[in-house]
């Protein structure tokens, strides 16, 4: 079936890749500079049974993790450079509502280290995937609609960097006030 306009698909901002969910189960990986595919993630590295292109995932770019909703109601997670490395998994229990399994909408927030996820009852709920600990949550009566876990959610606003973008900068910043400060020197 061809899920059309329902394809879930998510964003890694610092490799420029986009990621989407596939009808047979896998994700496929596409690179947003040159338009072309780069890879496969396979249905296998999902655990739970196979939602198709309907399964909803989100990056950690900070972490390098991509995280998704299981059709236990868990949210698994594992290595975007090796599927087959484990990251932190949230269990269904952490998670508010009833249970809808892979077609949960969710989002990571990089800032803040949480996952936001949306509510069978219409309201934004988040969790620390580290911990499993309840995070805030927006409660329902905030919205003009309830839509319940399908509800699309996005984040805006600066992200930071991950760590070895951070070291490439510092580490240029202070190349850069070496060569300033020896050219201060030489010139007089």
């Amino acid at each position: 079936a061809n899920p059309g306009a329902d394809r879930h698909f998510s964003i890694d901002a610092f490799s420029n890749r986009l990621y989407y969910s596939v009808t047979d189960g896998s994700v496929q990986i596409i690179d947003l500079f040159s338009a072309t595919e780069v890879g496969t993630i396979p249905s296998t590295a999902f655990g739970g049974g196979i939602i198709g292109g309907f399964r909803h995932t989100t990056i950690d770019p900070v972490n390098r993790l991509l995280y998704y909703a299981s059709t236990d109601d868990s949210l698994y997670s594992f290595s975007l450079d090796d599927p087959n490395v484990a990251g932190p998994t949230v269990p269904s229990g952490a998670i508010a509502g009833a249970a809808v399994g892979g077609y949960r909408h969710l989002i990571y927030d990089p800032n803040a280290g949480l996952i936001w996820y949306s509510v069978t009852d219409g309201s934004v709920a988040s969790v620390d995937p580290l911990t499993s600990a309840a995070g805030p949550t927006i409660a329902s009566p905030l919205f003009t609609d309830v839509v319940g876990a399908g509800r699309i959610i996005t984040l805006s606003g600066q992200v930071v960097p991950e760590p070895a973008a951070l070291a490439a900068q510092g580490l240029a910043c202070a190349v850069l006030a070496l060569v300033a400060r020896r050219r201060r020197f030489v010139s007089r």
